[in-house]
């Protein structure tokens, strides 16, 4: 048995290499420096040299080698060459060869190929080839020099690109990319076969595995539309494709999937970090693509972003320095605490976005607004969500315009229904200079004062139907700065509620109890049927000259100011009962405060040229 297989190996060895001895003989019989080039330049009518040496190879394929291998570009081109490769391995099939004496290319190897790819400033990209024209035919030689192989119209069964750096440039759009250390492998059947390639290469430092199928092969030297199946799979982006590619203008279309651990990572990769901040990480989004020049066009398509869930129609374009989306958006519900949180920049600064307007709290916040990842991306979208939630306040159910340019947002809310109330909002931020503009316009009725308040400032003491419209503005780096720095105007008005922690009862009861420091406890209530007042604002004082409040047992009358910065008050509160008022004063900390008699009318001056002051220079409505 031994001798046996000895035998068997031996006879393998022998016929191998005399099959590698007849090839290598016919072969080099054949003059494929020519071949190769002629083929080349009838088929994509650019000029093909291979400038190195042409050698016969065995392994990988057996075939031809040919060094230094060049294909020219368009003329005008930036590149001055399409394609380089150091080397390219022809394979021919070892059947046809033996058999026919007939050349039948079935691999092609690619060794470090550099491939430019160019679209001009007219839109035309060189990767679209003109086959050259027919030359006449010329008599064949009587007596050729040495036996001519029969060289048929080849099928490519294998490709194989080692190594390679493509490159692709637009300069109408004036984009590009670049793919590096780029493996793969290729099978083509024909001409009008579909193109298959399997490979991976790296892209902004990121190992990347691709997977595309191309419906024909012809399309993409013809620029006809073709279809288009891909897959990719990388670190920040796994994605599926099922459509269709317009060879001409590059633009793919079709059903598409795509997921990824972070939106900020794949921004950052993509070349357009939005920065660093709260959020914006698991993603998820499925619909139908349109790829365009610098654009992508997503239409019924179902998003998921960190726990935000919704549908609708976008749109995203490049734009010169930063992209821009458009669209609609609906939200069953939307939390935007997540990406108003405090958070530690770059320099290991701890900074804030927007914080919460707390009376309960010991002081403003002094930490750094930063909303720079607002001027990393443009917008113009139109939101509808069920419940919206922002800091501690919840919207039942709104529609938002929003609009976010280089920095400065506006979202403005037609309809928003609140705390059993409705009414209409409009927010918006200006990131632009380092102090932080914030505006806010409110106009809401029939909503439960005691829920809106607790949410909106933590002030648990009201209760009643409210009525409320104000539009007020500040501007700071913390939200101390923004809270001293308060201007605007507004009107608030609350029917059939009550007053808590204060009892604001008879005249003769109130100044007993507020020369006592009786007046105020945790169990005392002041009902009223109204409650009502106009507010002006300036330099973070809220100033009032005719507040009323209605009770079962008297109507009180107040004169003031709020200071807001300071977190402080000073008002003049006259109540009456039958024609008879007796007024007291209010003043101090929000924390610590006094009351004080004022029979003598001698804290009325005082607080009376405050609010004068603060009526003076704030803006009217």
């Amino acid at each position: 048995m031994k001798r046996v297989l000895l035998a068997l190996v031996a006879l393998v060895l022998i016929a191998v290499a005399g099959t590698a001895g007849y090839a290598w003989w016919f072969l080099s019989r054949f003059d494929a420096r020519a071949e190769i080039e002629r083929r080349v330049e009838a088929a994509t009518g650019r000029d093909c040299e291979i400038k190195g040496a042409v050698s016969i190879t065995i392994w990988p394929a057996i075939g031809f080698k040919g060094a230094d291998a060049r294909l020219s570009n368009v003329p005008g081109g930036s590149a001055p060459q399409m394609l380089t490769a150091r080397d390219v391995v022809i394979g021919v099939a070892l059947q046809p060869l033996l058999r026919e004496r007939r050349l039948e290319v079935h691999e092609f190897i690619l060794n470090q190929p550099v491939v430019a790819l160019e679209v001009d400033r007219a839109g035309r990209p060189n990767w679209i080839f003109t086959p050259a024209a027919a030359p006449s035919p010329s008599p064949a030689p009587q007596q050729p020099s040495r036996p001519a192989a029969r060289v048929e119209s080849f099928s490519l069964h294998g490709m194989k690109v080692i190594d390679g750096r493509f490159s692709y440039a637009n300069f109408k759009t004036r984009s590009s990319y670049l793919l590096e250390d780029l493996d793969a492998a290729v099978e083509l059947g024909g001409m009008d076969a579909p193109l298959k390639v399997v490979g991976e290469a790296t892209w902004r430092g990121q190992r990347t595995s691709v997977e595309l199928t191309v419906g024909v092969f012809r399309a993409l030297t013809t620029g006809d539309a073709t279809s288009l199946k891909a897959t990719l799979e990388s670190a920040p982006l796994n994605a599926t494709l099922d459509g269709e590619l317009d060879v001409k203008t590059g633009g793919v279309s079709g059903d598409v999937t795509a997921s990824g651990p972070s939106v900020r990572g794949l921004a950052d990769w993509a070349g357009n970090s939005l920065g660093k901040g709260p959020g914006l990480e698991n993603f998820a989004v499925a619909g139908q693509l349109t790829v365009g020049p610098r654009r992508y066009a997503f239409e019924n398509a179902t998003i998921e972003v960190d726990k935000v869930k919704g549908r609708g129609d976008f749109l995203i374009e490049q734009g010169p320095q930063k992209p821009y989306v458009s669209g609609r958006l609906e939200v069953p519900t939307l939390d935007l605490n997540p990406y108003l949180a405090p958070r530690v920049d770059a320099a290991g600064v701890e900074v804030a976005t927007v914080s919460q307007v707390d009376v309960k709290a010991p002081g403003w916040s002094e930490l750094p607004i930063s909303l720079g990842g607002m001027k990393a991306v443009n917008a113009n979208l139109e939101l509808t969500t069920g419940a919206l939630r922002i800091l501690n306040t919840t919207l039942d159910r709104t529609q938002i315009a929003f609009v976010l340019l280089d920095g400065f947002i506006v979202a403005d809310m037609p309809e928003l229904q609140m705390y059993g109330g409705e009414g209409t909002a409009r927010f918006e931020i200006d990131a632009r200079a380092p102090q932080v503009v914030v505006r806010n316009e409110l106009a809401v009725q029939k909503v439960d004062a005691q829920r809106f308040f607790t949410a909106a400032f933590g002030f648990t003491n009201l209760e009643g139907t409210a009525k409320i419209e104000w539009g007020l503005s500040g501007k700071g780096a913390t939200q101390k700065e923004i809270m001293a720095s308060l201007a605007g105007a507004g009107s608030f008005s609350f029917q059939n509620g009550g007053l808590r922690g204060v009892n604001l009862g008879g005249v003769s009861r109130t100044i007993r109890n507020a020369l006592r420091g009786e007046m105020v406890s945790p169990t005392a209530r002041t009902p009223f049927s109204s409650f009502t007042a106009n507010v002006r604002a300036a330099d973070g004082v809220l100033a009032t000259d005719n507040l009323v409040m209605v009770t079962p047992d008297a109507r009180l009358n107040a004169i003031g100011v709020i200071d807001m910065g300071a977190r402080a008050l000073d008002m003049r509160l006259t109540p009456r009962l039958s024609g008879v008022a007796v007024p007291f004063r209010v003043s101090g900390p929000w924390t610590e405060i006094g009351y004080a008699s004022d029979f003598l009318g001698r804290a009325r001056p005082a607080v009376e040229a405050r609010v004068r002051a603060v009526q003076a220079k704030a803006p009217r409505r």
